[in-house]
């Protein structure tokens, strides 16, 4: 199964990867990673090939990687730059959800996140703090009641998550963020 051989190269449980809907467009010889709008509203559909490229289906718009059953009943959502560092954190048990890139998508976390407290986990380069910092700002000026940034000690949430961090030091590092 191509979603369980994905699961395994990069450090996630494939249960994060179906929960995402990954699937395998054998047209494009790509994973195919779909793209939200709150609602479960689908909205484009970005490809991965098994090098690492990537790309959308022709027509799509960027969207957010939202996993199945949304919004749970967990009060806190973790934002994540990507599907993989979504999927690292969804494998670590929490309510997690990816922006497209580091950049821009404010309004489409906005209208998934309204009026929960949530933290971003952003890539540890100058641009992954940079929006992060900018997306926290226009969540605190909109409509989330706390706002958090956490940096991981790694490239990003999934090299974290291969690194061996657990579920409660992130836990503690959201609830302090949130202070």
């Amino acid at each position: 199964d191509k979603v369980s051989m994905l699961a395994a190269d990069i450090g996630v449980a494939t249960f994060s990867l179906r929960l995402l809907r990954v699937g395998w467009s054998s047209t494009s010889d790509a994973y195919s990673f779909p793209m939200f709008r709150f609602g479960q509203r689908l909205i484009g559909i970005r490809l991965r090939s098994i090098g690492g490229k990537k790309w959308a289906i022709k027509g799509s718009r960027q969207g957010l990687f939202m996993p199945l059953h949304w919004p749970n009943a967990k009060p806190g959502v973790l934002i994540c730059e990507g599907p993989t560092d979504t999927a690292a954190m969804l494998s670590l048990g929490f309510n997690a959800l990816g922006r497209p890139s580091a950049m821009g998508s404010h309004a489409l976390v906005e209208e998934a996140v309204c009026g929960r407290p949530v933290c971003i986990i952003s890539d540890s380069d100058s641009v992954g703090i940079d929006s992060a910092r900018k997306l926290a700002s226009h969540l605190r000026s909109k409509s989330c009641p706390k706002v958090g940034i956490i940096i991981p000690p790694a490239k990003d949430a999934r090299e974290w998550k291969r690194k061996g961090v657990t579920a409660r030091e992130i836990s503690n590092l959201v609830a302090k963020s949130l202070v």
